[in-house]
């Protein structure tokens, strides 16, 4: 991992580079600065144009916010799965 900052400070989350972010959650470095920039991503700026991100608070938003959506009358895959289970079954 590319940490950057605060990696030989204990207690002291390790800050990594937007190149890290990007690998991890499987978008773009340019998606990345961008959700940085508008506030959708916890980021810290070092620069004109460098961010720095704590791996660990942006896996927890990315999870939260790629967490499963249930709308009324649409069948999670889980459902849809026991349905097409319980067809062959017939």
């Amino acid at each position: 991992m590319r940490a950057v900052d605060g990696a030989s400070s204990p207690g002291v989350a390790p800050l990594v580079d937007a190149h890290v972010i990007a690998r991890r959650l499987a978008i773009s470095e340019r998606t990345v600065r961008r959700l940085a920039q508008q506030g959708r991503i916890p980021a810290r700026k070092v620069g004109p144009r460098s961010w720095r991100f704590d791996l660990g608070e942006v896996e927890a938003g990315f999870a939260r916010w790629r967490a499963p959506v249930t709308l009324p009358g649409v069948m999670s895959a889980d459902e849809f799965a026991a349905l097409l289970d319980r067809q062959r079954l017939r």
